[in-house]
């Protein structure tokens, strides 16, 4: 189920590994029902990111080159990845996902956190195929881990005693672990040193720490169409995002941002309000400075890579991430 992948100038050292992961993307289920495979497959049409693979390729190509086993855990971790979206979208009773109808607005919530499930086990089915147990047992550590940052996530909404210590820490479980498990994943395909897997993963986290900053200020300043939903959509389904935290910090807008959220956001013109005081605080600016922060952490672990092009793609990467608009 091949979809085209707009990759930039960068990433084309790893266009035809990219190209067969792509296409396997949907394919390979096996002979089950019919509805099934169709609601399995259904978000691949739509394209992403794929961020994950990208990385596990990256990574892959940077410690000695792409083998068959980075392509591998390349397609589990985008199904896996999906499989989580399928299962958000029942829990947000989303009706759109990537500008295409969500599995449970397609069918219904039944038949979506089965396709779930079933992506699920399909990614874990594949990682085992690789052959190396440690990776096995990460994979499914990680998964173990994005729950938790789902659960951390589900607690935090509305409450406004949340620290930007323990939303760090969610988002490094929700968005983080599953990119660090591709880095570290990829190093251990190559065997490399536990110096390195540590350092891939510990790139991959605040690679993932980047990028979710980055999202929430998108929430704020980024165009509907290209970011795929509208502005204030997190603030409206009542998660505090890094700008949120930080602007309840300021003094001078903290009571009148209090009352807002508070009172929800039933009312279009009360999250208008919300949206227009926290844009004109400082919170904005400071948010980038936390994404600024993420994305030196991430580069200084590359240190762990010798010099050479693989290593000046994957800086390039977290400059892309920093600087996406959608």
């Amino acid at each position: 189920m091949a979809v085209a992948v707009d990759l930039p100038p960068f990433l084309h050292a790893i266009a035809p590994e990219l190209a067969r992961v792509e296409g396997a993307l949907g394919a390979g289920f096996g002979q089950y029902e019919p509805l099934l495979l169709e609601a399995g497959g259904h978000l691949f049409k739509a394209g992403g990111k794929r961020m994950r693979p990208i990385l596990v390729l990256l990574w892959g190509r940077a410690l000695g080159g792409i083998r068959p086993g980075h392509e591998i855990l390349a397609g589990a971790l985008e199904i896996l990845h999906t499989a989580t979206l399928v299962h958000d979208d029942v829990i947000d009773r989303a009706e759109l996902r990537r500008g295409l109808a969500s599995v449970n607005h397609r069918w219904d919530e039944r038949v979506s956190v089965i396709a779930g499930d079933f992506l699920l086990a399909h990614a874990s089915y594949l990682i085992t195929t690789v052959g190396i147990n440690a990776l096995t047992a990460l994979c499914a550590l990680t998964v173990k881990e994005i729950c938790d940052g789902e659960i951390l996530q589900y607690q935090g909404r509305y409450n406004l005693g949340l620290t930007m210590e323990r939303y760090l820490h969610q988002i490094g479980s929700k968005t983080g672990a599953l990119l660090a498990c591709g880095c570290e994943g990829a190093a251990l395909i190559h065997g490399a040193d536990p110096a390195v897997q540590a350092a891939a993963r510990e790139f991959g986290m605040a690679l993932g720490t980047c990028f979710q900053i980055v999202d929430d200020l998108l929430d704020f300043t980024g165009d509907q169409a290209a970011v795929g939903k509208p502005i204030g959509h997190d603030l409206h389904q009542g998660f505090l995002t890094a700008p949120v935290l930080l602007a309840l910090r300021d003094p001078a807008i903290a009571a009148d941002l209090r009352r807002h959220l508070l009172a929800g956001f039933e009312d279009p013109d009360r999250m208008e309000g919300a949206v227009t005081l926290i844009r004109d605080s400082g919170a904005l600016n400071a948010a980038r400075r936390l994404a600024d922060d993420a994305a030196m952490t991430a580069r200084g672990r590359l240190d762990a890579l010798a010099t050479g092009q693989a290593r000046v793609e994957l800086e390039n990467l977290v400059d892309y991430v920093l600087r996406r608009d959608r």
